[in-house]
């Protein structure tokens, strides 16, 4: 709920949690329509927020996708 509060209305998939040692990575899909310093910014502050209240790093790492339609892979 904290990756959807920090990019509201621009993550376009599931949030991917993963842990690499001690590391935690996260990684999502992301809309375009973020300029790159609101984009820097945001992943800044989410990784300095989680990285205090989960006390271990955390890799924020968002990619980014042109168009929405992009991100359906198999209608059924």
């Amino acid at each position: 709920m904290f990756i959807l509060g920090t990019f509201p209305t621009h993550v376009l998939s599931e949030v991917i949690i993963k842990r690499q040692a001690n590391m935690v990575h996260i990684s999502f899909l992301l809309s375009n329509r973020l300029s790159a310093t609101e984009i820097y910014f945001l992943i800044g502050y989410g990784e300095q927020m989680l990285s205090m209240l989960l006390r271990s790093p955390v890799k924020i790492e968002p990619r980014m996708v042109l168009d929405p339609k992009d991100v359906i892979f198999r209608y059924v």
